[in-house]
């Protein structure tokens, strides 16, 4: 049976067999002066350091445990060490380093509920079009960060997201509160 974590691990590796064969030259198909300042707005978001600190400042406005901060941090760490030695590895753009560090935001913001998934997807869909439209990176590239992130993200998510909703709802339950599942929980 092929899991959703399992199908992600394997598009990442495939995208980066494909990356490794045909090379690395995209172009930039949407351009123009209009478009480049919103690009590079765009693209500044998915700079590792800017992820950490949005990242971080967001798990400890969500009240996150420091364990979850450090987690998040490590599980950072982990996937961009991954993505750059798959990059020097198939000697390509291979994965999108700034669609993995837009998905592991968005596993963030997923975390504080409906109003953050909903900007998290917002957040990768336009860091995805993004690095496509100035020629930074193939779709195969995008693809490939969206897979790393989906993996680390789903990592952290079950060390700890998860954890914390499904003690807290079990709490609230406990309490004899009404929990509505896949709400944020204060």
């Amino acid at each position: 049976m092929v899991t959703p974590l399992s199908a992600l691990v394997l598009a990442f590796a495939w995208g980066g067999l494909v990356a490794r064969h045909a090379g690395h030259v995209p172009d930039a198909p949407l351009s123009g002066a209009n478009l480049e300042g919103l690009y590079a707005a765009i693209g500044r978001l998915g700079d590792p350091e800017i992820a950490l600190t949005i990242g971080v400042l967001a798990l400890i406005a969500a009240r996150q445990s420091w364990r979850a901060v450090l987690l998040w941090i490590l599980a950072l760490g982990v996937g961009g060490g991954l993505e750059h030695v798959t990059k020097v590895v198939t000697d390509s753009g291979y994965p999108s380093g700034h669609t993995f560090g837009a998905v592991m935001v968005a596993t963030v913001l997923a975390s504080m509920g409906r109003p953050g998934l909903l900007l998290g997807a917002g957040w990768i869909a336009a860091m995805g079009v993004t690095q496509m439209a100035v020629g930074a990176h193939l779709p195969i590239d995008v693809i490939g960060g969206l897979a790393l992130g989906g993996v680390i993200g789903a990592g952290w998510w079950l060390s700890v997201g998860l954890h914390l909703e499904v003690v807290e709802v079990a709490e609230a339950e406990h309490a004899g509160e009404f929990v509505q599942r896949g709400a944020a929980l204060d």
